[in-house]
C-alpha cells in the first residue's frame, strides 16, 4: 500500500514565553520526554526543562532533540548551560546538536570545549552542522574534528561527501581536505559518493590526477582501486587520469598499489601482467574487498580471475548503480531503549506486527520540516508514539536534503524493537565493518516480505537494495533502501529488520557489520 499524504505535521517555532517561574515537573521516564514532542504551545517547557538535569543520559539527551526540533527557542540558555556541563557522550552529542540548531553557530567557542573533551561524541556533530549550514567553516575544522573524532572519524567520510553534493561550489575545497586527513579506507567512500565516471570523472579528473600522485599511500591505494572497481563496470575513466595511476617508484608503496598500478599498464597497454594471483588468492580484510571487484575486469590472467573471491554479488556493483541517497530507513533510535520505552509510555503494544511509516522532509540543517502519515488501520496510542519519534528523526548525517523527503519506517515488531533497546547494536554504520573486508555472516532466521496485493494488482515486481547493519549481537538494528521501487520499500524494510544472523567476529570480538541485502518482489 503506498504511504498516504493523510495527516501533515508542520512544526513551527513557539513564540518566547518565559519559564523561569515554573515548578521543576515531576521525574518522567524516556519514554515520556519523547512523548513530550506531540505537545502544543508551552505545556511541556517546565518538563522538557526538568529533563535537561535527569540524572538518565538518555533522558537529558532526548530532552535536548526534543527543545531543537520541536522546537523550544526559550529554553536555549538552559540547553547551553546543559551542554557546559554534561560528561555523558550520547547526551552530549544530542545538547550540542541543539545549542547549533537553535543558536545557529553563536555558541561554537562551546562546543569546540565540549568536542575536546568528550571528542568522538561530539566531533561528527559539529562537522555535520558545519557541514549542511557553514561549509567554509569545515574546512579550517576538518584537522581538528578528524583527530578529536578518533576511532568514529570514519563518520566524517559520509558528512563531507553530504556537504560536497549540498554545496557544489565548495566541493573541490572539501574533497581535498578530506583527501588530507581521511583514515585508511575512508578516502574511496567519498570517491564512489562523488564520481561514477563520464562527465564527473572528467570534471574531476585534476583531483584524481593529484590524488594518484600524492604522498599519503592510502589515498593513492584507494584511487587506483576505485578507478579499478569503475572499469571492471564498464564506466567510462578518463585516458589522462589512468595515465597518472601508470606504475611509479614509492618509497611505501604496497604490494596492492603496485598490482594495482600494473592493472591500469595493462588497460592502457604499456605493459605486460605481472602475475598478482598469489597476492588475490591471500588477500584478507580491505585487499580482500579490493579482489571482490576483480572478476569482470578484462585485463586480468585466467590465474588472476580463477583466484579471485566468489560472490554472487559483489560490493562494487551496488556501488556502482546506486547514485543518491536513501529513500528510506527504519526509525533511528537515539539511544538504547529509546523506541522500546516510547510505545510503553503511549500504550502501543506489540501484539500484533504491523508497521508504520512516515515521509519526513527535513531543514536544511537536518531538522524534521513536516511528517506526512497515514493513521489508517493503526491503534492511536501507537500513532501517538510514532509521531513523537518522528518528531525526533533528524536527517541521517550523510544525508543530502532535498524536496522530496525521506521515508521512515517503524516496523511495530518485536525483533526490530528489542533490537533498538539492545545496548551492543551499535546503530553507526561508520563504525561497523563492511562485509568484503570479512565473510558476510551467515542468517540465522528469516522472514520473507509480504508482498502488497496493490503492488501485485499493478504488476509492480523488481528487486530492492538494502545496507543493514547487523549489531554485535547479530540483530540488524538499522536498515536503508539504496535502490528504491515505489509500494515495495516498506515491506521489504519490515522484513529485513526482522532477521537475525550469526554474530560476526574479528578474533574473539563480535563487531557490527554493513551487509548489502536484496529483497525480491516477483511475480507469479
Amino acid at each position: 500500500m503506498p504511504l498516504a499524504l493523510a495527516l501533515a505535521l508542520r512544526l513551527v517555532p513557539a513564540s518566547a514565553q518565559d519559564v523561569s517561574h515554573v515548578a521543576p515537573a515531576a521525574k518522567r521516564s524516556v519514554g515520556d520526554v519523547v512523548l513530550l514532542g506531540n505537545a502544543s504551545g508551552h505545556t511541556a517547557d517546565a518538563d522538557l526543562k526538568a529533563a535537561l538535569v535527569d540524572t538518565d543520559p538518555r533522558v537529558r539527551a532526548v530532552a535536548a532533540r526534543t527543545i531543537a526540533v520541536v522546537p523550544h527557542g526559550e529554553l536555549y540558555r538552559d540547553l547551553v548551560g546543559a551542554l557546559a556541563r554534561e560528561q555523558d557522550g550520547v547526551a552530549a552529542a544530542e545538547l550540542t546538536r541543539a545549542v547549533l540548531y537553535l543558536g545557529s553557530g553563536g555558541d561554537m567557542p562551546l562546543v569546540l570545549i565540549v568536542a575536546k573533551r568528550l571528542g568522538p561524541a561530539v566531533a561528527p556533530v559539529v562537522a555535520e552542522w558545519t557541514g549542511r549550514v557553514q561549509p567554509a567553516q569545515l574546512l579550517p575544522l576538518l584537522p581538528e574534528l578528524t583527530t578529536l573524532a578518533g576511532t568514529r572519524a570514519g563518520r566524517l567520510s559520509g558528512i563531507v561527501a553530504m556537504a560536497a553534493v549540498t554545496h557544489a561550489d565548495q566541493q573541490d575545497a572539501l574533497v581535498r581536505a578530506w583527501m588530507a586527513q581521511a583514515p585508511r579506507g575512508q578516502w574511496i567512500v567519498v570517491l564512489r559518493s562523488l564520481y561514477r565516471g563520464g562527465d564527473e570523472m572528467k570534471r574531476a579528473a585534476p583531483l584524481f590526477k593529484d590524488a594518484l600522485q600524492s604522498s599519503r599511500q592510502t589515498v593513492r591505494e584507494e584511487t587506483l582501486w576505485y578507478l579499478i572497481a569503475l572499469l571492471a563496470t564498464r564506466r567510462d575513466v578518463p585516458k589522462e587520469v589512468l595515465e597518472a595511476g601508470l606504475p611509479r617508484e614509492e618509497r611505501d608503496q604496497t604490494e596492492w598499489e603496485t598490482f594495482g598500478r600494473n592493472l591500469i599498464a595493462r588497460r592502457l597497454k604499456k605493459a605486460p601482467p605481472a602475475d598478482g594471483s598469489e597476492l588475490i588468492k591471500n588477500a584478507t580484510g580491505r585487499d580482500r574487498f579490493y579482489a571482490f571487484g576483480l572478476r569482470d575486469l578484462p585485463q586480468l590472467t585466467a590465474a588472476e580471475r580463477a583466484a579471485t573471491p566468489e560472490s554472487s554479488r559483489p560490493p562494487w556493483e551496488v556501488f556502482a548503480d546506486w547514485h543518491g541517497t536513501p529513500s528510506a530507513r527504519t526509525m533511528p533510535a537515539i539511544a538504547p531503549g529509546v523506541i522500546a520505552e516510547t510505545l510503553s509510555s503511549a500504550g502501543c503494544t506489540l501484539d500484533a506486527p504491523r508497521t508504520v511509516a512516515a515521509l519526513v522532509a527535513f531543514t536544511p540543517d537536518g531538522r524534521p520540516r513536516t511528517i506526512t502519515r497515514d493513521p489508517r488501520a493503526q491503534p492511536p496510542s501507537c500513532l501517538d508514539a510514532f509521531t513523537a519519534l518522528s518528531r525526533l528523526a533528524v536527517a541521517d548525517a550523510d544525508y543530502v536534503v532535498g524536496e522530496a523527503g525521506q521515508t521512515v519506517v517503524l516496523p511495530l515488531t518485536q525483533a526490530f524493537v528489542a533490537c533498538s533497546s539492545d545496548a551492543d547494536a551499535d546503530r553507526s554504520s561508520a563504525s561497523a565493518v563492511r562485509v568484503g573486508e570479512i565473510i558476510a555472516p551467515r542468517k540465522i532466521h528469516d522472514v520473507p516480505p509480504i508482498y502488497p496485493a496493490e503492488a501485485q494488482s499493478k504488476g509492480i515486481q523488481g528487486v530492492i537494495v538494502i545496507d543493514a547493519t547487523i549489531s554485535r549481537t547479530g540483530c540488524v538494528s538499522d536498515a536503508r533502501v539504496t535502490r528504491s521501487i515505489p509500494y515495495l520499500d516498506i515491506p521489504a524494510l519490515t522484513a529485513v529488520s526482522q532477521w537475525m544472523f550469526e554474530p560476526t567476529r574479528i578474533g574473539d570480538q563480535p563487531v557490527p557489520t554493513i551487509m548489502t541485502v536484496t529483497v525480491n518482489f516477483q511475480l507469479r
